[in-house]
C-alpha cells in the first residue's frame, strides 16, 4: 500500500484513515481522498468508456493513501516531524516533534480551533497554542481535547452535552483552559469519545465530563450532563487503589486498564463492546479475561475500544514484533513493526527528549504497542456514518520508564523551546502570506514590480505561496506546452527500455541521453535526511520523472550532479504538478547563470570565479590574501558548488529556499552577495585556520556543520547579506556576462580565456532573455559604492 514505508501509526476516523511513517510523514486514505483520486483518474482516461473509467478510478483511488504534501514541506523546510496523529468524524490533527499543533478538515462548532468555522482542506497551525508545546491531544464527534507539556489541558469545539468541560453548552472555536479540575491535578492523558471526555493525572485518576445519558462517563447518573470534570470514584474502590495507566473512549463507552493489569469498562455495550456481557453498564465493571486470552509471557499493555461480546485471542501476530491496534467505524487495523526498525526511526525522527508515557509495563514481550482507538456504533444512527476514533494515538516511546503500580508521564517531554518567538514568526508569516493574496497576486503583471511586492520578496516568499510565485517569476520564455513535456517524457521512457540492447550492440548516441541512468545514483544522495527523494520516498517517482524528461529535452546537457536539488526544490513546493514542475526546471536552467555551470566547462565558468574574486579582494582583501597564503588559490575550489545548486548543498533548506526567492528577483548578483556574506560571518575561523581547516570549512564538510549552524544562520546570514553593495563596475560586468548571447562562443579564444580579457568581451554582447524585465528591476536598484546595501532589501 505504502511501498517502502514503515508505518509506526495508525488513526482511524468516520470516513478516512491517517498513517505516519517512521520518517514522520503523514499519509491520508478515506473519503475525501478518493473523490479527489477518482476525480483525477477519470480525466486522465477521459478516452477510456465510461464503465472502464470508472472501474478504474475507483481501484486507483482506494489503493492509494495520499501523502499529506503541507506536512512534508514544513518538515523539509523547518526540520520538524510528525510525533502524533489522531482523527475525529471528520477533522484531523498531528502534533510535530517541536510541540506544534495542525488541524484540518471540518471547521463546524470551531473544532479545529482557528477562531472560526471554516473548513481547512489543508493542515494550519492552531496559531494561540504556539506560545506552548503540545504534546498529547484527541479528536470526538465535533469537538477536540489538547494536553500541553505544562499539563493544561485545552478544549475546543461544539460543546453540547459539557463535552469541553468548561461548565456550559457553548461552543469554542478557539482552544480553552479547563480550570475546574482539582487544585493539584496534573493531566498527563487525554482522550475524546464521541460527546464526552476523559482525562488521565499522574496519580493514576480518571476524570470524566460531557454526556452521561448512555452511563459513559461512569459517574453511576444519567439524568444529567456532566458539565465540568469529575473523578470516577468508584473505579478507585474496585480496583483497590491500583492508579490506572491506560484509558479509551468509543461511542458510548470506556474502557481503562490499571497498573495491576486489569482491565473495566462502563457505557453502553449493545454489541458486547463492554466485554462484560452487560448492554448497559453507568458504573465501572471489571472485564474478566478468558483463561486463554493471556498466555505468559504476554501481559495488558494498552487497551483500544471495539465492538465485541467477548474478549478473544488472536494468534496471527509474531511476538518478534511491536503490535500498533487502531479502531474505526466497523473496522480494525492492526500492524506489525520490528522493533529494530521501530526503535531506529523514532532516534531518526524524533529531536526531543522522550520519558515513559502512557500504559507500558515493565518486562512486558511488547512494551512499546502503540493503539488508535476507535468506536463502532450502531448502523441505525444516521450520526454513525462518520463515526469518529474516539482514541488518539500515543506519541512513540524511545525508551520505558514506566513501571508497575506507578503513575504514567508525559507522552512528549520537550526541549526548551523559544515559544514566544516561534509565535511572531508565524504571525510574521500569516501577515505576509495575506499582503500576498491581496496585494500582489491579484494582479501580478501590475503589481510584481512595485516596492510593497519586492520588500515582502526580500523578507522571503511564504511556502505555500511560492507554488504561485515561483512558476510566474521564473516564465516560460522557452515556450514549453503541457504536449512537449509529454513527448519528451515518452522519449525518456524509450531511452531507458532500449537502453539495455544499446549498451550491448555499443551503439553511441549524439547526445547525453545516457546520462539518465545517473539519475538512480542521485536522488537517495539530495537531502537524505529527508527521506522524500530515494527509491522508497514519496517524491521518488516525481522527481525522477522530471529530471529524466529534461535529460531528453536538452540532450547537449544530459543529466548533470547537482540538478537534483534544483528538481527537488521545486517539487517540495509543487507536488500537485509534474508538467509545471518541468517548466520551470526547464526556463531556471537558462537563467542567469545556471547554463553555464551546467555545462561543467571551465573556462566559461572561470569569468564568474575572477568576478567574485576581484570582488572578496577589494572588500575584505585580508581575508583574499590569507587564502591565497594557505593554499586556496582559487575560490572555484567551493563556489563552484554554491553557484551551480543555489547553496542548497550547504545551507539549511529553509535558509536555501530564501535565497531562491531572492535570485529570481535579483539574479546572479544576489549569489554573490550570499557567498560574500559567508565568508564574513566565517572571517574569524578562516583567518585563524591553514588550507587541511579552511576549504573543509568553506566546503561545508559534515565536520564543520556545527560551525556553520553556529555561524551561518538564516537571520544573520541576512542581515549580513542587506549590508554588502556589490561595486559598480562589478555588477556591470556580471550583469552583461549573464546576459550576453554570444557568450558560448568566445571560449574558442584563448587568449580572451579568463580574467580581464573574457570579461572585456562579456561586455560587449547582447541583453537578452531576461530583457525588460531584468533592465527596469536594476534599474530601480542600481548598486554603487555610495549605496551601500541598497539592493539588499528595506
Amino acid at each position: 500500500m505504502l511501498s517502502g514505508q514503515s508505518i509506526v501509526q495508525v488513526a482511524c476516523g468516520g470516513e478516512h484513515l491517517l498513517y505516519l511513517t517512521s520518517t514522520g510523514d503523514v499519509y491520508s486514505y478515506g473519503d475525501n481522498e478518493d473523490k479527489k483520486a477518482a476525480a483525477a483518474t477519470i480525466a486522465a482516461n477521459s478516452d477510456l468508456n465510461d464503465n472502464e473509467s470508472s472501474r478504474s478510478s475507483i481501484k486507483t483511488s482506494f489503493l492509494s493513501p495520499h501523502l499529506v504534501e503541507e506536512l512534508t514541506l514544513e518538515k523539509a523546510l523547518h526540520r520538524t516531524t510528525i510525533a502524533m496523529i489522531a482523527c475525529g468524524a471528520q477533522h484531523s490533527l498531528a502534533i510535530t516533534d517541536a510541540g506544534e499543533l495542525y488541524t484540518w478538515g471540518s471547521g463546524e462548532d470551531g473544532r479545529l480551533g482557528h477562531g472560526d468555522m471554516r473548513d481547512r482542506a489543508v493542515p494550519r497551525k492552531v496559531m494561540s497554542l504556539l506560545r506552548e508545546s503540545v504534546v498529547n491531544a484527541s479528536c470526538g464527534g465535533a469537538h477536540t481535547a489538547v494536553l500541553t507539556a505544562k499539563g493544561t489541558l485545552y478544549m475546543f469545539g461544539r460543546g453540547r452535552n459539557g463535552r469541553l468541560g468548561l461548565g456550559d453548552n457553548k461552543w469554542r472555536d478557539t482552544p480553552h483552559p479547563i480550570v475546574g479540575l482539582p487544585r493539584g491535578t496534573y493531566i498527563s492523558h487525554v482522550v475524546c469519545g464521541w460527546n464526552f471526555t476523559a482525562a488521565l493525572d499522574r496519580q493514576g485518576n480518571i476524570f470524566t465530563w460531557g454526556k452521561t445519558g448512555e452511563g459513559q462517563c461512569g459517574l453511576g447518573y444519567v439524568d444529567k450532563d456532566q458539565m465540568v470534570p469529575r473523578s470516577v470514584e468508584k473505579l478507585r474502590q474496585l480496583a483497590r487503589g491500583s492508579p490506572v495507566v491506560d484509558v479509551a473512549c468509543g461511542y458510548t463507552h470506556t474502557v481503562v486498564l490499571t497498573a495491576a493489569g486489569e482491565l473495566y469498562s462502563w457505557g453502553l455495550g449493545e454489541y458486547g463492546q463492554l466485554g462484560t456481557g452487560d448492554v448497559y453498564q453507568p458504573l465501572p465493571a471489571r472485564v474478566q479475561l478468558p483463561q486463554d486470552a493471556l498466555w505468559p509471557p504476554d501481559q495488558l499493555a494498552r487497551v483500544y475500544c471495539a465492538n465485541k461480546d467477548k474478549p478473544e485471542r488472536i494468534d496471527c501476530f509474531s511476538s518478534e514484533t511491536e503490535l500498533i491496534v487502531a479502531c474505526g467505524h466497523k473496522y480494525t487495523i492492526a500492524l506489525e513493526v520490528h522493533p529494530d526498525l521501530y526503535i531506529h526511526a523514532l532516534l531518526a525522527s524524533h529531536r526531543t527528549k522522550q520519558n515513559g508515557a502512557v500504559s507500558d509495563g515493565s518486562n512486558m514481550s511488547r512494551s512499546q504497542r502503540q493503539q488508535s482507538n476507535g468506536s463502532e456504533a450502531s448502523d441505525d444512527d444516521s450520526r454513525l456514518g462518520h463515526v469518529l476514533s474516539g482514541r488518539s494515538v500515543s506519541p512513540p516511546i524511545v525508551k520505558s520508564t514506566h513501571r508497575r503500580g506507578s503513575p504514567p508521564t508525559l507522552a512528549i517531554e520537550l526541549d526548551d523551546v523559544p515559544r514566544e518567538a516561534i509565535h511572531e514568526k508565524e504571525e510574521e508569516l500569516r501577515r505576509a502570506k495575506k499582503l500576498w493574496r491581496t496585494r500582489i497576486l491579484r494582479d501580478w503583471e501590475e503589481n510584481k514590480y512595485t516596492p510593497l511586492a519586492h520588500t515582502l520578496w526580500r523578507q522571503g516568499i511564504p511556502p505555500s505561496i511560492r507554488a504561485r510565485v515561483w512558476p510566474m517569476a521564473i516564465g516560460n520564455k522557452l515556450k514549453v506546452t503541457p504536449e512537449m513535456f509529454k513527448i519528451y517524457r515518452r522519449r525518456a521512457a524509450a531511452y531507458k527500455k532500449d537502453r539495455v540492447a544499446k549498451e550491448v550492440d555499443g551503439t553511441v548516441d549524439g547526445g547525453r541521453e545516457h546520462t539518465l541512468a545517473l539519475i538512480d545514483t542521485d536522488l537517495p544522495r539530495t537531502f537524505p535526511s529527508l527521506k522524500l527523494f530515494d527509491s522508497s520516498g514519496p517524491y521518488y517517482a516525481f522527481l525522477l520523472e522530471v529530471l529524466e524528461t529534461y535529460a531528453c529535452y536538452r540532450p547537449d546537457l544530459g543529466y548533470i550532479q547537482g540538478m537534483s536539488y534544483l528538481a527537488a526544490m521545486l517539487c517540495l513546493h509543487m507536488p500537485q504538478d509534474r508538467y509545471l514542475a518541468f517548466q520551470c526546471l526547464a526556463n531556471l536552467m537558462v537563467n542567469e547563470h545556471l547554463f553555464t555551470f551546467y555545462l561543467l566547462d571551465a573556462d566559461l565558468a572561470s569569468v564568474y570565479y575572477t568576478l567574485f574574486d576581484t570582488f572578496l579582494s577589494s572588500r575584505h582583501p585580508r581575508l583574499h590574501a590569507h587564502l591565497l597564503e594557505i593554499g586556496v588559490f582559487s575560490c572555484s575550489m567551493y563556489l563552484m558548488n554554491w553557484l551551480q545548486t543555489l547553496f542548497l548543498q550547504v545551507l539549511p533548506l529553509e535558509s536555501a529556499a530564501r535565497v531562491f526567492d531572492n535570485f529570481l528577483l535579483d539574479g546572479t548578483v544576489f549569489l554573490f552577495r550570499t557567498a560574500m556574506a559567508i565568508h564574513e560571518l566565517l572571517g574569524p575561523q578562516l583567518m585563524a585556520s591553514d588550507i587541511d581547516v579552511a576549504l573543509p570549512l568553506l566546503q561545508r564538510n559534515v565536520i564543520y556543520q556545527d560551525v556553520w549552524n553556529a555561524r551561518v544562520s538564516e537571520q544573520s546570514l541576512f542581515e549580513t547579506v542587506a549590508t554588502i553593495a556589490v561595486p559598480s563596475h562589478i555588477y556591470s560586468t556580471l550583469d552583461r556576462v549573464v546576459n550576453d548571447v554570444f557568450f558560448y562562443d568566445k571560449r574558442g579564444d584563448s587568449e580572451a580565456v579568463g580574467g580581464k580579457r573574457m570579461m572585456g568581451f562579456a561586455s560587449g554582447g547582447q541583453s537578452v532573455g531576461i530583457g525588460h524585465v531584468k533592465h527596469e528591476r536594476r534599474r530601480m536598484y542600481t548598486i554603487s559604492d555610495a549605496l551601500n546595501g541598497v539592493l539588499g532589501g528595506f
